[in-house]
Parts: C-alpha cells; structure tokens; sequence
C-alpha cells in the first residue's frame, strides 16, 4: 500500500468496498430461505389478473420467457414487494424475469410499480428487447436514431436489413462477471457494423427505384395471406433469400410417398408462377422449375395454393403441428403453442 499515490489507493479501496459488498450479498443470499411458490402458480395467478395486452410476453409462454424483456431464459422468482421489506412467498408478490432484468427490477415497498415497470419495458415481437436498449445508447451517444443511420442507407425493409445483419458481428467481450452484452457494448457493435456496411457497398450508393419498392411491398403481403393458410393447415414455410428472391415454398411431409411441396416465385414482370417440388428451400430450387403461370393478382396465386393444400388434407389428414416457419420478416415466428 506504502508504495500507490493517493488516487490509487482510493481506486484500490472502491474495489475492496465491491469485493465485500459481492461478499455479502452472496452470503445473503446463501441465508435467504428458498421460495416456496412454483413458477405455474406464479403464471395462474397474474394471467387471471393481468392482460397481456402491451407485455413483452404472452401467458402461453410465461414460464420459459422473461415477463420483462420476452426472452427465453433461465427465469427466477423476483419479490414485488422485496423480501427484506416482508414482502411475502406468495403468487400476488412475485413475478418471473431473467437474470440481467431481475438485477434492473424495482426494489420498492410498493405493490403497482413493478408492473408500472414491466409495461413500460413492454415489446411486441420476442427477442428485441435488448437490440432496443442498444438502439437507445446509440441514440445517446451519436445524437441520431440508429433507424435514421439504416435509412440514410437505403436500408428500409427487411430484406435490407437481413443483408445487414448478414454481416459478421464484430468482435467483443462480456464486462466482467456478467453472462451478457451491456448496452453501450451492443451500441458498439451496431456502429461497427455501420461501417462495415459502408465499406462494403461504398461503391453501390444508389437507391433502389420504386418500382423495386413496389414489388417488395407486393411480395410481402402474399407472405402474410400464405403464412396464415400455412398456420390453418399446419404446412411448413420457407422464404427465399439472396439465392431465390422472392420465393416461398409451403409444404407438409408424412412420409416419402405422401407430401406436398408447392413454391411460389414472383418474377421481374410482376407476375407469379408456381412449381410442385420435394424441396423445402426455395433457394435450392432452379428459376426455370417454376412452370405454372398464376397471372399477377395475389389471389389467384392464394386461390391455387389453399386449394392443393385443402385436397392434400382431405386425402391424408391434417398434421399436428408446424415444424418450422422460415421468412425474412421475424413476423412470422414459429410459436411454442401452435
């Protein structure tokens, strides 16, 4: 000690104030009894008080999904009320989160403001959440929007934003005795990834034309109308990426003498055609596969598939569940309590 300035035994002290107070707090918890109440009875309970309307999480997965940030983590049983105020080993004063929100919950002696909290963290789509605090950093730090920074790209839908993201992460580390990214590391990242971004395609500024837009926006409605034939019949979905743009397949496998594979491809005159096939990825298939013309109206093309798929069933039954949903638009997830 003789030999550190005055700054440095200040930092040194700070770090064994830490150490004890990580010391104390794991004794602490070695003390505290354990809870009682099961994570079922924890969901029973709030799922019959509270509406999911605006949560991060919907009831039928409640207890493998974080209430606050949706996801799919190890939960524990966090205290409303915290255990060193009496709050108690009841339903009505626990709710379920992860680890990293667990540590970010309220310690209040209060019985409303932990949902207050869980609300206004509220998410619609599943594993987002913690790309939206990153966004927000990003925000803090560069004093624009991170969707500004895509747009000023032309990065606009969702196949922009699959090439992206198709760029390798950069490379980074966990802070110190935590599992998980902080914030300003996953705002990091996003501005490597910028300017790789602009590397890469520094000699292609140009904006995609309307037209381009159009059939975009075209195609991507037949997704939605095909995805929920698919969810009625329980037929799997793939969408074609780079190799087959503007492509999808629906198909359904018994067995290798009963299934049903039908792919759709709308080509560069706006027109859509179809192929029967024993593919389930649609970037496997070959562009010239694609012999049966539909015409241009989205109907036609759903009127075709809900019809062969509506034959296939009658004959041979409807199969219990989806296996899988591939689409660019994270939209159409596959969902545990289909």
């Amino acid at each position: 000690m003789e030999n550190l300035s005055n700054e440095e035994l200040i930092d040194r002290i700070i770090e064994l104030e830490e150490e004890n107070k990580r010391l104390k707090r794991k004794n602490k918890k070695k003390n505290r009894s354990q809870i009682k109440t099961t994570k079922k009875e924890i969901v029973d309970y709030w799922s019959r008080i509270e509406d999911e309307c605006e949560l991060s999480v919907d009831w039928a997965e409640a207890e493998e999904r974080c209430w606050r940030c949706g996801y799919e983590k190890n939960l524990q049983k966090c205290h409303i009320i915290p255990d060193s105020l009496s709050g108690k080993d009841e339903p009505s004063n626990l709710v379920l989160l992860y680890e990293r929100c667990h540590i970010d919950a309220p310690n209040v002696e209060s019985k409303t403001f932990m949902w207050d909290w869980i609300r206004a963290n509220g998410t619609s789509f599943y594993d987002t959440f913690w790309q939206k605090t990153a966004k927000k950093e990003y925000e803090f730090i560069y004093g624009k929007t991170f969707t500004q920074e895509l747009a000023e790209r032309d990065i606009l839908s969702s196949r922009d934003l699959e090439k992206f993201f198709s760029i390798p992460e950069a490379r980074s580390v966990n802070h110190f005795a935590h599992p998980w990214k902080n914030d300003s590391t996953n705002a990091g990242l996003l501005r490597m990834r910028l300017e790789e971004y602009d590397k890469r395609h520094k000699q292609n500024k140009l904006p995609k034309t309307e037209n381009f837009r159009r059939k975009e926006e075209k195609f991507d409605r037949l997704v939605w109308e095909l995805c929920m034939i698919a969810k009625e019949y329980h037929f799997n979905v793939w969408e074609g990426r780079t190799k087959n743009p503007f492509s999808i397949t629906l198909s359904c496998y018994i067995d290798l003498e009963h299934r049903l594979g039908i792919s759709i491809k709308l080509e560069r005159q706006n027109e859509y055609k179809a192929c029967f096939t024993t593919e389930e990825n649609p970037n496997n298939i070959n562009v010239k596969e694609y012999n049966i013309d539909l015409g241009t109206e989205e109907d036609n093309v759903k009127e075709f598939i809900k019809n062969e798929i509506v034959k296939f069933c009658a004959k041979y039954g409807k199969q219990g569940k989806q296996e899988f949903i591939f689409t660019i638009n994270p939209l159409y997830r596959l969902r545990k309590d289909r």
